[in-house]
């Protein structure tokens, strides 16, 4: 958990046109951005204006929260916290306020600057077993996945189709089958909850003599 600290400061000589400034900070999962927002002056009457109810920042919010979010003025720090893991994050700041004398603002001499704070938020940290060989190479991650033994199903084809009934198998790459029996026509694929059986035509099983509908089919998971 890191408190990043950001910065971000308009030039006095911009003072009387908008302007808009961007930052970028990257973060993990329960960090926080200790962000200061900062109009520049270059006169007494551009400073009090800053320090004025209509002068405090309003808020534009994607992915992350802010702290305080009312009542914030230039020169003042704000926590800004996003929330939504392996996301973009914005955090934009507008602060409107007046830049020429007479004080106080009547409207007509009144700019705005904006700031925009925005980054990556990563994902939590991942925490296992990872095993190394004597260079210092990964021969097993936290990540990895390993094959293991399921199952045997065997039987003979009654129809042209048929299903094998097997809780939990599904066709996302994490199953395994083999049918291993000699001079078998059957096909056999994943699906949901089972493996479904089909006889296959001469041509594509390339057995047009001795073939039988009989199947052996091994079951594993990844």
């Amino acid at each position: 958990m890191t408190i990043h600290t950001v910065s971000m400061t308009t030039s006095q000589y911009a003072v009387q046109y908008p302007l808009t400034i961007t930052s970028t900070q990257d973060t993990q999962a329960g960090d926080t951005i200790r962000l200061t927002i900062t109009v520049g002056t270059s006169t007494i009457s551009q400073t009090m204006s800053l320090g004025q109810p209509e002068a405090e920042a309003v808020f534009t919010l994607v992915n992350c929260t802010v702290s305080p979010s009312s009542g914030v003025n230039s020169h003042e720090t704000v926590t800004v916290t996003p929330v939504n893991n392996n996301a973009i994050y914005s955090c934009t700041a507008v602060i409107t306020h007046y830049h020429a004398s007479p004080y106080p603002n009547t409207g007509i001499n009144s700019q705005t600057k904006t700031f925009v704070l925005s980054g990556t938020n990563g994902q939590l940290p991942i925490y296992g077993l990872e095993i190394f060989d004597a260079s210092g190479n990964s021969r097993l991650r936290y990540d990895n996945r390993l094959c293991k033994f399921n199952a045997v199903y065997t039987g003979t084809l009654a129809g042209t189709t048929g299903f094998i009934t097997v809780p939990g198998m599904a066709a996302d790459g994490t199953w395994g089958i083999n049918n291993q029996a000699q001079s078998s026509l059957v096909l056999a694929t994943t699906a949901t909850n089972g493996i479904a059986l089909e006889e296959a035509d001469f041509g594509t099983a390339g057995n047009l003599y001795g073939g039988n509908k009989n199947y052996e089919i091994i079951v594993f998971r990844v």
